[in-house]
């Protein structure tokens, strides 16, 4: 396995979506290769906190704030019926 096909498959090993084999190729060029590993606990680390921040709901006031942007850019047309 080399480092470009290591992390190219990073994600779907961390998820454990990969074959067996394939898993267990990756995981030995991880524990061989310092720099495969390095980039893939950042690629791991990088999805945890986006999986994380996706989660949290926006304060009520910056969704209002956003709500009150759009309808100045585009006041909605409440006489149209669609």
């Amino acid at each position: 396995m080399d480092c470009e096909k290591a992390l190219f498959h990073a994600h779907e090993h961390a998820q454990g979506q990969l074959t067996w084999w394939r898993y267990v190729l990756i995981s030995r060029h991880l524990a061989d290769c310092p720099d495969c590993r390095h980039g893939y606990n950042v690629q791991v680390r990088y999805r945890q906190v986006i999986t994380n921040k996706c989660q949290e709901q926006a304060p009520p006031h910056l969704e209002a704030r956003i709500f009150d942007a759009l309808n100045a850019t585009m006041p909605l047309d409440t006489d149209t019926t669609w």
